[in-house]
């Protein structure tokens, strides 16, 4: 893939990434949405003030770990590659350390930081369409983090479910706005998570808005990495 042209370096890297994430989520073994829950989540009835709830700023000491993290890695030598696309894991605060090197990679290296495109799995199958986005801006500790409207109509146009409800609290999102934030205070958000129930025709369809977009984006996959092995036996997975 070294010679490939960046366009078609940019669509292979989306497309793994997201079809890896669906096919993981589909793995999990995960029953398709009852009606029962769906009942549950409803659109806001009032979505001109509404914002996502997020339970990980509510917690000073998250924020602060955050920060401190970020701090401690300021003078280590990043690669400087232009970064379009990566993977990191969302479970704060346990792997704090382990994102912020991460987003210092990103701060170091060229790439365009306007709006990123967070993707991650409906952990709680809450959402009432198998891919889903939302409008509304994200509750952080440094502020709303804004959504990107053109890309998120972009993405409704392909078959992305607009769900604002779903996104409260969950922490695939939720724990990368923090940094986002933080570190790219003029960013904007594209959110963007899968159900079980989700295919490649449309994983194929929200691949192609992104590459249409991918001078202005940079795509974050969110994901669980390992839940039960050790430091040492995870990293080597």
């Amino acid at each position: 893939m070294r010679g490939a042209p960046l366009t078609r370096r940019f669509v292979i890297v989306a497309c793994v990434a997201i079809v890896g994430l669906a096919a993981f989520i589909v793995s999990t073994g995960e029953k398709n949405k009852s009606s029962d829950q769906l009942s549950k989540y409803r659109p806001p009835s009032n979505p001109a003030d509404y914002i996502i709830e997020n339970r990980l700023a509510e917690y000073p000491e998250i924020s602060a770990a955050i920060v401190s993290a970020l701090r401690a890695k300021e003078g280590k030598q990043v690669r400087g590659s232009v970064i379009r696309a990566g993977i990191t894991a969302h479970h704060v605060p346990i792997a704090v350390s382990f994102i912020a090197d991460f987003y210092h990679e990103l701060r170091g290296s060229p790439g365009s930081r306007a709006t990123f495109v967070v993707v991650g799995p409906d952990h709680f199958e809450r959402c009432f369409t198998s891919a889903a986005t939302t409008k509304q801006p994200h509750a952080t500790a440094f502020g709303n983090l804004e959504p990107e409207i053109e890309i998120i109509d972009a993405l409704h146009a392909v078959g992305v479910g607009i769900d604002d409800g779903c996104f409260d609290n969950e922490h695939s999102v939720g724990s990368q706005t923090l940094f986002i934030k933080h570190l790219f205070p003029g960013a904007r958000i594209v959110p963007l998570i899968f159900s079980a129930t989700t295919d490649a025709k449309l994983v194929g369809g929200i691949a192609s808005v992104l590459s249409a977009y991918k001078e202005r984006i940079t795509v974050i996959v969110s994901t669980d990495f390992s839940h039960y092995q050790n430091y040492k036996r995870a990293t080597e997975l």
